[in-house]
C-alpha cells in the first residue's frame, strides 16, 4: 500500500484506518482524498526545491562578491546571481499558489 508515494505496512494502515473511523479525527479529510493530499505534498515539495534553488545562487553571488571585489566582472556577475536568486524565490511563490489555487478550484468541482 502507498500513502503519498511511500510504500506503508499492513499495520500501520490498520492503525490509519482505525484512526479514521474515530469520528472527527485530525486524519479524515486527509483519508477520504488521498489524490488531494499527494498533490499537496508534491506542491510542497516543489515550493522547497525553488526555495533552495534561489538560496543556493543567492548564497553563490554573494560569495563572488565577497572574494573576488577586485574584478568587476565576477562582481557584476554576482549581482546578477542575487537578483536571479530573489526572482527565482518570487516566481517559485507565485507559481505554487496559483498551481494550489488550481488544483483546489478542481477538488471542489
Amino acid at each position: 500500500m502507498f500513502t503519498a508515494g511511500r510504500p506503508i505496512s499492513l499495520r500501520s494502515w490498520r492503525r490509519l484506518k482505525r484512526f479514521k473511523m474515530r469520528k472527527g479525527g485530525p486524519l479524515k479529510n486527509i483519508m477520504e482524498n488521498p489524490d488531494e493530499l499527494r498533490t499537496n505534498l508534491a506542491n510542497e515539495r516543489t515550493l522547497l526545491a525553488y526555495v533552495r534553488t534561489a538560496l543556493a545562487l543567492a548564497v553563490s553571488g554573494m560569495a563572488a562578491i565577497k572574494f573576488f571585489p577586485e574584478s568587476p566582472l565576477v562582481v557584476s556577475l554576482g549581482w546578477l546571481a542575487v537578483a536571479g536568486g530573489i526572482m527565482l524565490l518570487a516566481w517559485g511563490i507565485v507559481h505554487i499558489r496559483k498551481v494550489s489555487g488550481n488544483s483546489r478550484q478542481e477538488n471542489r468541482e
